[in-house]
């Protein structure tokens, strides 16, 4: 287990605490950011071994301004914290988006955002979407490092034939994946179709 964020900044004092079963917060990780400065979005890593016969954890970042002055103060943003486990291969689905309508015989562009969680390259990652009747198309990833986020799109196309609304299933994989929980989400598309003027008087 692990405890994970992305940060980055030029100056201040970075750390990430844990309490274990309800007792006091300790160090389990300090960073200097002016000896260690970063102007683009970093991975803190921290082994939570030593916390793994806990009952619960709680955990806590916090910032010490120890290199702020009266004509400077330095930015530290701390983003995407997480908890988890670490094997050797794990790709998710981190984001997907589509328009919420579109109309008869366009293509709904469908946008995937994945992450790779493990700790080797992920191989053969392979993004699908599927229909409710099974029709599937996908794009392929060679290769990803650990840590890399890739962004994909992919075109399904509507016809006038194609339903008022249309569930999509994407998904994501990769040789060996060992989580499969983060690897699929849903989305619901709908269809505008054109109104022509009908016959109302025919005899």
């Amino acid at each position: 287990p692990v405890l994970e964020f992305f940060y980055q900044g030029m100056g201040s004092e970075l750390m990430a605490l844990v309490s274990k079963d309800g007792g006091e917060f300790q160090t389990v990780n300090t960073i200097n950011l002016q000896e260690n400065p970063t102007s683009g979005w970093t991975l803190c890593r921290t082994d939570l071994s030593a916390f793994k016969d806990a009952r619960y954890i709680r955990v806590e970042i916090a910032l010490r301004a120890i290199h702020n002055t009266d004509e400077l103060t330095w930015s530290v943003p701390v983003d995407n914290i997480r908890v988890r486990d670490l094997v050797d291969t794990d790709v998710r689905l981190a984001a997907v988006s589509a328009p919420a309508s579109i109309d008869a015989g366009s293509d709904i562009l469908v946008k995937a955002s994945v992450e790779n969680l493990g700790t080797l390259a992920a191989q053969n990652v392979v993004v699908t979407i599927t229909d409710a009747d099974g029709n599937a198309t996908s794009q392929t990833i060679a290769s990803m490092e650990p840590s890399e986020v890739k962004q994909l799109a992919l075109a399904y196309p509507t016809s006038v034939l194609s339903p008022e609304s249309i569930l999509l299933n994407v998904s994501v994989a990769a040789d060996g994946d060992a989580e499969a929980s983060n690897n699929s989400a849903s989305l619901e598309v709908k269809v505008k179709f054109a109104e022509y003027p009908t016959v109302s008087d025919l005899a």
